[in-house]
């Protein structure tokens, strides 16, 4: 993956010198928040870089992919808000990060440099670790969620025989779980619950080898679930009585509740701290936002100077990382995180 359309000249604002975590919202809490952008500071020679913040362990840990200069993306991290280039796996370029948990254990894919194919990697303090193939399968290996107990979820296999696959962090054997054609691996609670999305049947829950379907919405069609913390699980779904989307929580499997203003949602945090998108006329989708439970819990404010914005993920301590962006937000933008404001 390639920056080219992004790295034009302007102004940069400068890097912040240090951050103070925010509290985080009791669950339950009904107020709304107001919350402020802080930029990231980026490491020596990638200071007017842009690219993407996917992942956030909370408490300065972070991990984005941005490029210096011309040149193919690099992963960076964040520890205690300072940055490091983490560079590639070696051998491989365009990494994307999938997740991060709360050890700061990342999560991504990355292109062989040969083949092109797609391989997974986590990458912790000693550096870049290859997830391989179980017994059987072969082709490309794709992240999907990494937990805070160190489980690692991915798909596997090619379109002729394909499976989710579930390394558990105590080392035992994986657990292959067949996919049908139309059924995608999600997301990964910390109790080792999957979450799935089938395009036919809608989203389900699956653990310890039983499968449980969520409710659809009333009134709504075609709906995904996005994220799952502490067995409560967050997503959306397409109306069919106007056009757009709205978000949904569901706390049980049975009973989706529909989040106000909303359009996207994101991710959840271990709290209920949910981040998504607002509704925009214009399409598809407006500026962040935050619900606590079903409330709203504020507006994630645009970093001066910036067109827009994009939330990406929460970290455990309430802060929400993404970025500034100066044009669309495919094309990237800086890092930011959001903070309540004491």
């Amino acid at each position: 993956m390639r920056l080219k359309p992004l790295l034009r000249a302007g102004t940069v604002l400068a890097a912040i010198a240090a951050a103070v975590a925010a509290s985080v919202m009791p669950a339950g809490a009904t107020t709304q928040a107001s919350w402020h952008p802080v930029r990231l500071q980026l490491p020596d020679g990638y200071e007017n870089s842009m690219g993407y913040l996917f992942a956030a362990a909370g408490r300065g840990g972070y991990a984005g992919m941005f490029a210096a200069g011309d040149d193919d993306l690099d992963v960076v991290t964040w520890t205690d808000w300072r940055p490091t280039v983490r560079g590639v796996p070696a051998g491989h370029k365009s990494p994307y990060i999938r997740d991060e948990n709360s050890s700061e254990v990342v999560l991504l894919t990355a292109h062989d440099s040969v083949t092109g194919e797609s391989h997974t990697f986590t990458l912790d303090s000693h550096g870049y670790h290859r997830l391989t193939a179980p017994d059987g399968y072969s082709g490309t290996v794709r992240g999907v969620a990494i937990n805070d107990r160190g489980d690692v979820l991915a798909t596997v296999g090619d379109e002729g025989k394909r499976a989710t696959v579930l390394w558990q962090a105590l080392g035992s054997a994986p657990i292959v779980i067949p996919d049908g054609p139309d059924t995608r691996a999600t997301d990964l609670d910390d109790d080792g619950t999957i979450l799935f999305n089938d395009w036919k049947t809608g989203p389900s829950l699956w653990r310890a080898g039983v499968t449980e379907k969520l409710a659809d919405p009333a009134g709504f069609s075609s709906p995904y679930a996005s994220s799952i913390r502490n067995g409560v699980v967050v997503g959306s779904a397409s109306s069919t009585a106007e056009p757009g989307g709205r978000g949904f929580v569901w706390r049980t499997p049975s009973t989706p509740m529909e989040l106000p203003n909303s359009a996207k949602i994101r991710a959840i945090d271990k709290t209920g701290l949910i981040v998504g998108q607002l509704p925009d006329p214009k399409g598809p989708y407006g500026l962040p936002t935050t619900w606590q439970g079903t409330s709203q819990a504020g507006d994630l404010p645009r970093l001066g100077g910036y067109k827009g914005a994009t939330a990406y993920a929460i970290g455990d301590d309430g802060v929400i990382a993404g970025t500034a962006n100066p044009g669309p937000s495919d094309e990237g933008g800086v890092p930011v995180v959001w903070q309540r404001t004491p």
